[in-house]
């Protein structure tokens, strides 16, 4: 994560076979990608995991602790 924005990176592959008039043939392809998601400033960049199971990645993204206004006292003389 940078300046509110979270990037992952990824790799996608894919392979094709052929066996055609005593012909074989392989096609490999390999693309590189890259998504960018917008995170809110509540998002706490210190507390960003991610778990891949699966086939499925889940991010988690925990809010950052609110801050609470703070309460002073004042003595009346």
């Amino acid at each position: 994560m940078d300046k509110g924005v979270l990037t992952l990176p990824g790799n996608r592959e894919t392979c094709t076979e052929e066996d055609k008039d005593g012909l074989f043939r392989v096609k490999r392809v390999t693309d590189k990608f890259y998504q960018r998601f917008n995170l809110p400033d509540s998002a706490d960049a210190t507390a960003i995991s991610a778990d891949y199971r699966q086939g499925v990645l889940e991010i988690s993204n925990p809010k950052q602790a609110e801050v609470q206004p703070k309460r002073i006292q004042v003595k009346a003389n």
